[in-house]
C-alpha cells in the first residue's frame, strides 16, 4: 500500500511547488516615487510626477540604502528618488526595503 501512496506525494509536491511562489508573489509590491519628508518609522512620498502622496510604515528592520549606501530613514532628504519594496504582512502592507538615489 505504502508504494501507491508515493505518486501521490511526489504529484502533490509538484503542485504545491508550482502554487506556493505565485501565492508569495502576490504579497509583494514595489513602487517608485519621491520623498516627501520621513520620520522614524513613516515614509511620506508621492509618484514620480510630485502628485498622489502617502503614507507608508516603515519596518524596523528594512533595509534603507541611498545612493549605494546603508542609511537611515529620517537621513534621506526630500526630493530623493526611492523605489520601495512593500510586504503585505497580517493583511497590512509595510515597507521592507527602500532603495533611493538623491535629487542632482
Amino acid at each position: 500500500m505504502r508504494p501507491r501512496a508515493l505518486p501521490l506525494v511526489v504529484v502533490l509536491a509538484v503542485f504545491v511547488g508550482a502554487i506556493l511562489p505565485v501565492t508569495l508573489a502576490a504579497d509583494v509590491s514595489t513602487h517608485v516615487g519621491l520623498v516627501v519628508k520621513t520620520t522614524k518609522s513613516t515614509l511620506t512620498m508621492t509618484d514620480m510626477n510630485g502628485k498622489n502622496q502617502r503614507d507608508v510604515t516603515v519596518l524596523d528592520t528594512a533595509e534603507i540604502m541611498c545612493d549605494g549606501k546603508q542609511t537611515k530613514l529620517e537621513d534621506l532628504p526630500k526630493d530623493t528618488s526611492v523605489v520601495i519594496t512593500m510586504e503585505n504582512q497580517r493583511s497590512v502592507w509595510v515597507v521592507v526595503k527602500i532603495e533611493g538615489r538623491k535629487a542632482k
